[in-house]
């Protein structure tokens, strides 16, 4: 019986360990893992994003507006753009990312933190190709190697 207690409190521990080493393996920093067009919103999804209002930014110089935001996920309006591939650039404004506001200042002295920003390439408009999921074509037989020894 203690045994069975003494297996089931390590085997705890360790899937709490394994859970914190998830959640923390990346610091804190800001990772986007994609961003899907549809339409004129684009969904941003990732993790450390915060829960404070971020700012994002495409092509270096226009700001979108933030239709919703959670720490993992932001969805933005997107304007008109020509077909193309853009940077996108996401910057957290606090819990969950590397900069805080308080007073209307950014914890470091209004110095952005580089865990509080992340980029991808988003391709828009017809240049845009939906990925396939399924089968693809089956895959042709290599050559037969040398014999071994």
């Amino acid at each position: 019986m203690l045994r069975h207690f003494t297996v089931a409190i390590v085997s705890l521990g360790l899937a709490l360990s394994l859970a914190n080493l998830s959640v923390f393996a990346n610091g804190g920093q800001v990772v986007i893992y994609d961003a899907i067009p549809s339409g004129a919103t684009l969904a941003i999804n990732g993790m450390n994003f915060g829960t404070a209002e971020p700012t994002v930014i495409i092509d270096g110089t226009i700001i979108l507006p933030v239709s919703s935001s959670s720490p993992t996920q932001i969805s933005v309006t997107l304007p008109t753009f020509p077909s193309g591939t853009y940077l996108l650039t996401f910057i957290s404004n606090g819990d969950g990312g590397a900069t805080s506001k308080k007073k209307g200042k950014s914890k470091k002295g209004g110095k952005l933190s580089p865990k509080s920003v992340g980029s991808i390439d988003v391709t828009l408009g017809a240049a845009a190709v939906p990925a396939r999921r399924g089968r693809g074509p089956p895959a042709v037989r290599g050559s037969r190697g040398c014999r071994g020894h």
